[in-house]
């Protein structure tokens, strides 16, 4: 995967392999600059707004019940967003992380067709998230 600053321009991270439809962003947000806003999220309100962004750009979107467990000992919730993006059908797993200051958005996706190759891929991505 090469840098792809073209993913998201709000992305910290972006990471891209057009060949092999693999693809990664990290977004971060910072608590104190969300609480300035007037926005006081949780973990769980975190990923509800995370994932309503996602759902907005597919169709017949699906998002499954997001596994709660910890990613470099910060609360973590692990969803998959399957859907289509135009004629596309499309794989996302979006891994949301709770720092003591951040919240980080972990997104992979692929093709639907490629989901099984690169699953675990998509994993240890969002398993290897560390606050610097």
């Amino acid at each position: 995967m090469s840098n792809d600053t073209s993913l998201n321009k709000d992305a910290a991270i972006s990471y891209s392999n057009p060949k092999e439809e693999m693809y990664l962003i990290v977004i971060t947000d910072s608590k104190k600059a969300l609480k300035d806003a007037g926005i006081n999220y949780t973990v769980d309100s975190y990923f509800a707004f995370a994932s309503k962004n996602i759902e907005s750009m597919v169709t017949s979107s699906n998002v499954t019940e997001p596994k709660k467990s910890k990613i470099n000992g910060n609360a973590a919730l692990v969803s998959i967003i399957t859907g289509k993006f135009g004629e596309l059908g499309v794989y996302y797993k979006l891994g949301i992380v709770e720092s003591k200051e951040h919240f980080y958005q972990v997104l992979t996706w692929t093709l639907d067709s490629y989901k099984t190759k690169f699953d675990k891929d998509m994993d240890k991505m969002i398993n290897s998230l560390k606050e610097l």
